[in-house]
Protein backbone atom coordinates (compact mmCIF):
# COMPACT_ATOMS: atom_id res chain seq x y z
CA UNK A 1 0.00 0.00 0.00
CA UNK A 2 1.19 3.30 -1.06
CA UNK A 3 0.68 7.06 0.24
CA UNK A 4 -0.88 8.87 -2.88
CA UNK A 5 -1.28 11.97 -0.65
CA UNK A 6 -1.28 13.84 2.89
CA UNK A 7 -2.14 16.94 4.39
CA UNK A 8 -0.51 19.62 7.09
CA UNK A 9 0.18 17.65 10.10
CA UNK A 10 0.00 18.36 13.75
CA UNK A 11 3.06 17.74 15.66
CA UNK A 12 3.35 17.27 19.43
CA UNK A 13 6.82 18.59 21.27
CA UNK A 14 8.56 15.12 21.17
CA UNK A 15 8.35 15.33 17.20
CA UNK A 16 5.17 12.41 16.42
CA UNK A 17 2.44 13.79 14.56
CA UNK A 18 -0.58 12.71 13.01
CA UNK A 19 -2.70 14.28 10.07
CA UNK A 20 -4.79 13.16 6.83
CA UNK A 21 -3.56 10.70 4.49
CA UNK A 22 -4.95 9.24 1.18
CA UNK A 23 -3.66 5.36 0.50
CA UNK A 24 -3.70 3.74 -2.64
CA UNK A 25 -3.08 0.27 -3.85
CA UNK A 26 -5.23 -3.01 -4.72
CA UNK A 27 -8.31 -3.07 -2.70
CA UNK A 28 -8.24 0.40 -1.90
CA UNK A 29 -11.25 2.42 -2.05
CA UNK A 30 -12.43 5.40 -2.17
CA UNK A 31 -13.59 5.17 1.67
CA UNK A 32 -10.77 3.11 2.87
CA UNK A 33 -8.04 5.72 1.32
CA UNK A 34 -8.61 8.25 3.91
CA UNK A 35 -7.16 7.54 6.96
CA UNK A 36 -5.40 9.40 10.20
CA UNK A 37 -1.74 8.37 9.97
CA UNK A 38 -0.02 8.81 13.51
CA UNK A 39 3.41 8.34 14.80
CA UNK A 40 7.09 9.77 14.11
CA UNK A 41 9.29 9.92 11.26
CA UNK A 42 10.16 6.91 10.59
CA UNK A 43 7.09 5.15 12.59
CA UNK A 44 3.95 6.36 11.05
CA UNK A 45 0.93 3.88 11.25
CA UNK A 46 -2.37 3.69 10.54
CA UNK A 47 -4.75 5.36 13.45
CA UNK A 48 -7.85 5.85 12.49
CA UNK A 49 -9.02 4.72 8.59
CA UNK A 50 -12.25 4.79 6.16
CA UNK A 51 -14.21 1.58 6.68
CA UNK A 52 -12.61 0.28 9.26
CA UNK A 53 -14.54 -0.77 12.18
CA UNK A 54 -14.31 1.30 14.96
CA UNK A 55 -13.90 -0.89 17.56
CA UNK A 56 -16.27 0.22 20.46
CA UNK A 57 -19.96 0.49 18.40
CA UNK A 58 -21.05 -2.86 17.08
CA UNK A 59 -21.13 -3.59 13.52
CA UNK A 60 -20.13 0.33 12.84
CA UNK A 61 -17.19 2.03 10.81
CA UNK A 62 -15.96 4.84 10.15
CA UNK A 63 -16.41 7.06 6.92
CA UNK A 64 -15.77 10.35 5.84
CA UNK A 65 -12.04 10.73 8.11
CA UNK A 66 -12.42 14.54 8.12
CA UNK A 67 -9.61 16.96 8.22
CA UNK A 68 -10.16 17.52 11.91
CA UNK A 69 -7.38 15.70 14.25
CA UNK A 70 -4.56 16.50 16.68
CA UNK A 71 -2.22 15.00 19.04
CA UNK A 72 -0.93 16.34 22.49
CA UNK A 73 2.62 15.50 24.23
CA UNK A 74 1.24 12.05 25.29
CA UNK A 75 0.87 10.84 21.88
CA UNK A 76 -2.97 11.04 22.43
CA UNK A 77 -4.41 11.60 18.90
CA UNK A 78 -7.78 13.07 18.54
CA UNK A 79 -10.56 12.62 15.63
CA UNK A 80 -13.43 13.97 14.38
CA UNK A 81 -15.31 11.51 11.93
CA UNK A 82 -18.33 10.04 10.47
CA UNK A 83 -20.17 6.90 10.91
CA UNK A 84 -22.06 4.33 8.86
CA UNK A 85 -23.51 0.74 9.70
CA UNK A 86 -25.74 -0.67 12.19
CA UNK A 87 -28.38 1.32 13.24
CA UNK A 88 -26.26 4.69 11.70
CA UNK A 89 -28.97 7.30 10.70
CA UNK A 90 -27.84 11.27 9.26
CA UNK A 91 -29.23 11.33 12.93
CA UNK A 92 -26.46 10.01 15.17
CA UNK A 93 -23.46 9.66 12.45
CA UNK A 94 -21.04 11.71 13.36
CA UNK A 95 -18.34 11.21 16.16
CA UNK A 96 -15.35 12.57 18.32
CA UNK A 97 -12.86 9.82 19.12
CA UNK A 98 -9.29 9.62 20.86
CA UNK A 99 -6.33 6.96 20.17
CA UNK A 100 -3.92 7.23 22.90
CA UNK A 101 -0.31 6.46 21.84
CA UNK A 102 -0.77 2.49 23.25
CA UNK A 103 -3.74 2.59 20.56
CA UNK A 104 -6.59 2.35 22.77
CA UNK A 105 -9.67 4.30 21.43
CA UNK A 106 -12.36 5.86 22.66
CA UNK A 107 -15.56 7.35 22.05
CA UNK A 108 -16.00 11.03 23.45
CA UNK A 109 -19.08 12.00 21.83
CA UNK A 110 -21.98 11.03 19.03
CA UNK A 111 -24.73 12.94 17.49
CA UNK A 112 -28.25 11.58 18.82
CA UNK A 113 -26.70 11.13 22.23
CA UNK A 114 -28.38 12.31 25.02
CA UNK A 115 -26.73 16.12 25.52
CA UNK A 116 -24.71 15.63 29.49
CA UNK A 117 -27.04 17.70 32.31
CA UNK A 118 -30.01 19.06 30.03
CA UNK A 119 -33.08 16.82 30.38
CA UNK A 120 -33.77 13.54 28.94
CA UNK A 121 -34.63 13.49 25.28
CA UNK A 122 -31.94 15.96 24.83
CA UNK A 123 -29.74 15.13 22.01
CA UNK A 124 -26.39 16.16 20.49
CA UNK A 125 -27.21 17.01 16.27
CA UNK A 126 -24.32 17.97 15.19
CA UNK A 127 -21.07 18.52 15.85
CA UNK A 128 -19.32 22.30 14.59
CA UNK A 129 -16.26 23.07 14.14
CA UNK A 130 -12.82 21.60 15.10
CA UNK A 131 -12.46 19.69 18.32
CA UNK A 132 -9.25 20.72 20.39
CA UNK A 133 -7.27 18.56 22.85
CA UNK A 134 -4.94 20.05 25.24
CA UNK A 135 -1.53 18.67 26.73
CA UNK A 136 -3.61 16.80 29.61
CA UNK A 137 -5.98 15.13 27.83
CA UNK A 138 -8.59 17.74 28.04
CA UNK A 139 -10.95 17.79 25.24
CA UNK A 140 -12.87 20.59 23.85
CA UNK A 141 -15.82 20.86 21.00
CA UNK A 142 -19.19 22.13 20.26
CA UNK A 143 -22.38 20.35 19.45
CA UNK A 144 -26.31 21.83 18.47
CA UNK A 145 -28.48 20.27 20.37
CA UNK A 146 -32.10 19.90 20.12
CA UNK A 147 -34.75 19.05 22.08
CA UNK A 148 -37.63 19.48 25.27
CA UNK A 149 -37.38 22.65 26.18
CA UNK A 150 -34.25 23.96 23.71
CA UNK A 151 -34.96 27.42 22.48
CA UNK A 152 -34.29 28.25 18.52
CA UNK A 153 -31.39 30.96 19.81
CA UNK A 154 -30.03 28.14 22.32
CA UNK A 155 -29.00 25.20 20.36
CA UNK A 156 -25.19 25.72 20.59
CA UNK A 157 -23.42 24.47 23.53
CA UNK A 158 -19.30 24.29 23.90
CA UNK A 159 -18.23 21.11 25.85
CA UNK A 160 -15.22 20.67 28.39
CA UNK A 161 -14.57 16.34 28.17
CA UNK A 162 -12.25 15.66 31.02
CA UNK A 163 -11.18 12.63 32.76
CA UNK A 164 -14.39 10.75 31.26
CA UNK A 165 -16.75 13.48 31.93
CA UNK A 166 -18.29 15.70 29.92
CA UNK A 167 -19.48 19.07 31.25
CA UNK A 168 -20.80 22.24 29.99
CA UNK A 169 -18.97 25.06 29.03
CA UNK A 170 -21.63 27.94 27.56
CA UNK A 171 -24.78 27.95 25.87
CA UNK A 172 -26.01 30.11 23.15
CA UNK A 173 -28.49 32.31 24.85
CA UNK A 174 -26.61 32.78 28.30
CA UNK A 175 -25.65 35.94 29.55
CA UNK A 176 -21.93 36.87 28.16
CA UNK A 177 -19.63 36.79 31.13
CA UNK A 178 -17.96 40.56 31.65
CA UNK A 179 -21.41 42.66 29.52
CA UNK A 180 -24.00 44.40 30.20
CA UNK A 181 -27.36 42.81 31.06
CA UNK A 182 -29.44 41.74 28.26
CA UNK A 183 -25.68 40.35 26.27
CA UNK A 184 -26.06 37.30 25.09
CA UNK A 185 -24.17 34.23 24.13
CA UNK A 186 -24.43 34.04 20.42
CA UNK A 187 -22.83 31.07 19.77
CA UNK A 188 -19.93 30.94 16.45
CA UNK A 189 -17.92 29.14 19.37
CA UNK A 190 -14.33 27.58 19.11
CA UNK A 191 -12.18 26.52 22.15
CA UNK A 192 -8.40 26.53 21.79
CA UNK A 193 -5.98 25.81 23.99
CA UNK A 194 -2.18 26.28 24.85
CA UNK A 195 -0.16 29.30 24.82
CA UNK A 196 -0.55 31.47 27.70
CA UNK A 197 -3.90 30.84 28.65
CA UNK A 198 -5.16 27.18 29.23
CA UNK A 199 -8.74 28.08 27.80
CA UNK A 200 -9.06 30.39 24.94
CA UNK A 201 -12.91 30.83 24.23
CA UNK A 202 -14.23 33.15 20.94
CA UNK A 203 -17.94 33.77 20.61
CA UNK A 204 -20.14 35.97 18.89
CA UNK A 205 -22.79 38.04 20.82
CA UNK A 206 -26.15 39.55 20.02
CA UNK A 207 -28.20 41.76 21.94
CA UNK A 208 -29.01 45.82 21.67
CA UNK A 209 -25.99 47.90 20.17
CA UNK A 210 -24.45 44.94 18.55
CA UNK A 211 -23.36 45.13 15.30
CA UNK A 212 -21.81 43.08 12.53
CA UNK A 213 -18.69 45.47 13.56
CA UNK A 214 -18.63 44.58 17.48
CA UNK A 215 -20.29 40.87 18.13
CA UNK A 216 -16.84 39.21 18.27
CA UNK A 217 -15.81 38.04 21.83
CA UNK A 218 -12.85 36.31 23.31
CA UNK A 219 -12.67 34.41 26.94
Amino acid sequence: MLWDASGLPSINESGVMAFRGLLRGPGVTSESANAHIVGPAGGLTVGLRGDDPTGILPGVNFVGVFNDFAINSAGTMLSRTGLAGAGVTTENNQAVWTRSAGGTRALIVRTGEQAPGFAAGVVHTGIIGTPALDRSGRIGFVTSIAGPGVAAGATAVAWIHENGVTTKLVQSGDQAPGLAAGLLLDGSFRIIFGGQHPLTLTARIRGAGVTSANRSVLY
